[in-house]
């Protein structure tokens, strides 16, 4: 369907930066390439600290930042005035972590570690088994996150592989 066709798409545009990024020459059209990428699809977002990792430790790191940042203001510019609404609709907490399907993620696992927690408990059932989509607090048991503290665990899962690329 349409919608993993685009996934793709976004994927490749940010596989091509990402194979330009580590390069003296190539790395100015590597940022603009992944500046690109990144407004193609804000999931991507997740490879912003790594690519960062590569631009400050192999790349022109002025270059690279004026070249990825004109690039993303051109995108962005002409919808200033609508950013706070751009940005609510890019990121729509209010929806929740799951969705009617699980991802194979931290949250499916923490969410089954709920369900366990529950019956375990004879407390209320859990109502992310209910199939219910937009669950702004899916969890019974377990602490529902805020985004704060999901960027939090995302940023810790990431410091590994983080430091590695510093290596």
């Amino acid at each position: 369907n349409i919608h993993f066709q685009c996934n793709g798409f976004a994927t490749g545009v940010l596989l091509l930066a990402l194979a330009w990024l580590p390069g003296r020459s190539m790395a100015p059209l590597g940022a603009a390439v992944f500046a690109v990428a990144l407004n193609l699809k804000q999931t991507l977002l997740f490879a912003v600290p790594s690519a960062t990792m590569v631009v400050l430790i192999s790349a022109p790191i002025l270059q690279s930042a004026v070249s990825f940042s004109g690039v993303f203001l051109g995108i962005w510019l002409p919808f200033v005035k609508q950013t706070d609404v751009l940005l609510k609709r890019l990121f729509p907490f209010g929806r929740g972590l799951l969705h009617s399907y699980w991802a194979a993620n931290i949250w499916a696992l923490i969410a089954s570690l709920d369900i366990g927690a529950s019956a375990f408990t004879g407390g209320e059932s859990s109502p992310s088994t209910k199939g219910l989509i937009g669950l702004a607090e899916p969890f019974v048991i377990m602490p529902n996150p805020s985004p704060l503290g999901s960027l939090c665990v995302v940023i810790v899962a990431m410091l590994p592989a983080l430091f590695y690329l510093a290596l």
